[in-house]
C-alpha cells in the first residue's frame, strides 16, 4: 500500500534510527548485520496519527545526531563495514542515506521526483 506523507516522514525517522545504529555499531563490531523491515516499522509506529510538529522535530533531531556522529568519525572508521541488504562501508551507507533522504523529501514536499538510487555522485 502507498504511504501517506506523514508515513513517509516516519519512514525517514525509522531510517535515521537504523542508520544511527549502523554508524555506531560498525565502529566497534566487525561487519554487524542491521536490517530494517520498513513496512512493519511504519505500521507499528502509527505515523498517520503522529502530530506533525512532533514528527518533524523527531526527524530533525535524529538527523542532527547523525551529523554529530559522522563529524566525529575518523576516515579509518568510515571505511569499516556494516551489512544491511549488502556489505558496505559506513561512508557508503552515509552517502546512500542522503540519496534516500532526498528521494523521500522530494515526495513529501511535492518536488520533482528523484529516482532512488540515482547515479549522481555526492562530493566528498
Amino acid at each position: 500500500t502507498k504511504w501517506s506523507k506523514k508515513e513517509i516522514l516516519g519512514h525517514l525517522v525509522d531510517s535515521a534510527q537504523n542508520n544511527i545504529r549502523r554508524f555506531i555499531v560498525a565502529q566497534y563490531e566487525d561487519q554487524p548485520k542491521i536490517i530494517y523491515s520498513q513496512d512493519h516499522w511504519v505500521a507499528i509506529s502509527n505515523y498517520r496519527n503522529y502530530t506533525l510538529p512532533d514528527l518533524i522535530s523527531l526527524w530533525f533531531l535524529l538527523n542532527k545526531h547523525i551529523c554529530h556522529i559522522l563529524e566525529a568519525m575518523t576516515p579509518e572508521m568510515a571505511e569499516r563495514k556494516s551489512q544491511s541488504e549488502e556489505l558496505h562501508s559506513i561512508k557508503w551507507l552515509a552517502e546512500d542515506y542522503v540519496r534516500h533522504l532526498l528521494h523521500h523529501l522530494h515526495q513529501v514536499l511535492d518536488l520533482e521526483p528523484i529516482t532512488y538510487p540515482y547515479t549522481t555522485a555526492i562530493p566528498d
